[in-house]
């Protein structure tokens, strides 16, 4: 048992993220980058965690999945040390590189690790149960420091925020580290990431309606993801409050759970929400750009989040149905990947356009996004 409690809290301490609320500001006022640098940063960062994660698979097959889950931790804490000295472009993209490699050695390593030390305590009745209690955890990770993230950095100050998240990232070490080592015959890691890749394939060369709905899933969520990056410069041009940031990113995960919760009791309306949602963010993201009034905007920014990012939830027990039980996982596993690519693609994009004008580069998501309705809505229509 002593595994699993430790591998909630190395969950805790792994959503401790301090700078998120405060990254822009950061990047802006300590790094001296341009927004579309922040952007362009943000953009390479998905790619590193796109292209890392099929060779990190090696520590994992070819050491144990406990080194995988401890070099992880390394990497997270060195790259906030050197995000915390980083004064250009180029030593913020090192970090960037050192987080996303951490991120790939952590994700699949731990995930198996977890499951290992159920099987050796026989405690696999548990597992869904403590799945969720560990996917909270992180959560509530996630919460706490979008909240506490503003005042640590106007407390000990901004400069230091990378250094308070690297603490954060040393606990989680620590955990990593007191871990025991399990060695299952369980899949290799190489070949579960190379499979994912594959899924990928597998999924384009399927039939039409549900490749449309593989886009679907991919791509909306995606979409309402660049709200989480254009809150900071939205916030950013009103010179609002270092608070203001924190409070807005923790009413974004607030808003999440919310309709996570409260909407499966809506059952004759989940229909409806499902296949309008798309339009319900293309009209959020042109409030956003239109409307000059900060309460507005910030509340469409977290109405987008919540929805752009829960409702694949209840979209996915739709498809579910339709679906071989066969290809289930090849086909979400495929979503995964290309939400990534998409994720990717959409930041360089949005890169390039914010140095022009924010109201354009809401509009045009919310033109995206008017376009996607269109698209996926026959689609689903048929679910």
């Amino acid at each position: 048992m002593k595994n699993i409690y430790l591998s909630f809290a190395f969950k805790f301490f792994n959503g401790l993220h301090f700078f998120s609320p405060v990254m822009l500001l950061y990047f802006s006022n300590i790094v001296r980058l341009s927004t579309s640098e922040f952007f362009y940063l943000q953009g390479l960062f998905s790619f590193f965690i796109f292209a890392l994660e099929v060779p990190t698979g090696v520590i994992a097959d070819k050491f144990s999945r406990k080194l995988s889950v401890v070099l992880g931790s390394v990497s997270a804490v060195v790259a906030s040390y050197l995000m915390f000295k980083a004064n250009s472009f180029f030593d913020a993209m090192v970090a960037e590189f050192l987080i996303a490699l951490g991120f790939a050695l952590t994700s699949g390593a731990f995930d198996s690790l977890f499951y290992d030390s159920h099987q050796k305590v026989d405690s696999m009745p548990n597992y869904k149960r403590n799945l969720g209690y560990l996917s909270n955890l992180g959560l509530i990770g996630i919460f706490i420091s979008a909240l506490s993230g503003a005042f640590l950095a106007d407390f000990y100050g901004l400069e230091n925020i990378y250094l308070i998240t690297g603490i954060a990232c040393f606990c989680g070490l620590i955990s990593a580290i007191l871990m025991k080592d399990i060695k299952e015959e369980n899949e290799s890691e190489i070949e579960r990431n190379k499979g994912v890749l594959k899924s990928v394939v597998d999924v384009l060369k399927t039939n039409r309606k549900l490749k449309i709905l593989a886009f679907d899933l991919a791509f909306v969520p995606a979409v309402a993801f660049m709200g989480i990056w254009l809150y900071q410069p939205y916030l950013q041009s009103f010179s609002a409050s270092v608070y203001a940031f924190g409070a807005l990113h923790a009413g974004m995960v607030v808003m999440q759970v919310l309709i996570n919760f409260l909407v499966p009791y809506f059952k004759r309306s989940l229909g409806f929400y499902i296949k309008n949602s798309q339009l319900l963010i293309a009209l959020l993201f042109l409030l956003l750009g239109l409307s000059s009034n900060v309460w507005i905007g910030s509340i469409s920014l977290v109405l987008i989040v919540g929805i752009g990012m829960t409702r694949n939830t209840f979209l996915n027990q739709d498809i579910n149905a339709h679906l071989e039980s066969s290809f289930r996982s090849t086909f979400f596993s495929g979503v995964s990947m290309l939400k990534q690519f998409f994720r990717m693609f959409l930041t360089f994009i949005l890169g390039y356009l914010i140095s022009f004008s924010f109201t354009v580069v809401s509009l045009i998501l919310a033109l995206i996004m008017f376009i996607a309705y269109i698209v996926f809505h026959k689609a689903e229509l048929d679910i």
